[in-house]
């Protein structure tokens, strides 16, 4: 079984290396070419630790199943060759903030996309582009027969458009399933 005590690890600064939060997690940049997830946010980790309990484990236990189920499911739309960030996998990371230190809390590491989010393109030129693209990469999801996306994952607010490329990238997989 993967834990958090047996991954390798990073040490990562949340204000310098902050990049954005979504519903499920937050991401920080930790190199000029990636990027780690955290499962939601550092306060939920705060919590769960803060006070050892059954159901504080089960939780941990839980944002360790989602987020192993995102790395999965990334790598296999990769594979499938629906363009995604490439995923390098399942990190420890370590985290000083305002006097307080989280250590052991799992980080999903991904190539750094630069991007503009497909919902700021919204009453440009670009996205009507932009978006009949990824509306086709989610048609080519559709038609491998496998994947069953999250309610909230199909959205615009989970694609990149690189306009020097002429293309999209999706992301955010945390609530996706595989049937495979």
């Amino acid at each position: 079984m993967i834990t958090v005590d047996n991954l390798p690890k990073f040490v990562i600064d949340p204000i310098e290396d902050y990049i954005g939060k979504g519903t499920d997690g937050t991401v920080f940049r930790i190199e000029d070419d990636l990027v780690v997830k955290i499962p939601w946010d550092l306060e939920f980790w705060e919590r769960i630790r803060a006070e050892p309990s059954e159901d504080n484990k089960s939780m941990e236990n839980y944002a360790m199943k989602r987020i192993c189920n995102e790395i999965r499911i990334t790598r296999n739309l990769r594979y499938d060759g629906i363009p995604v960030p490439r995923p390098f996998g399942l990190f420890s990371l370590d985290i000083e903030h305002r006097g307080d230190s989280y250590e052991r809390i799992p980080g999903y590491i991904m190539e750094f996309i630069d991007g503009k989010r497909l919902h700021e393109l919204r009453g440009s030129r670009d996205y009507k582009k932009a978006k009949a693209l990824y509306e086709r990469e989610l048609e080519k999801i559709e038609a491998l027969g496998r994947f069953i996306p999250g309610v909230c994952e199909v959205s615009d607010l989970n694609c990149f458009w690189l306009p020097k490329k002429k293309s999209v990238v999706l992301f955010d997989f945390m609530r996706w399933e595989d049937k495979e």
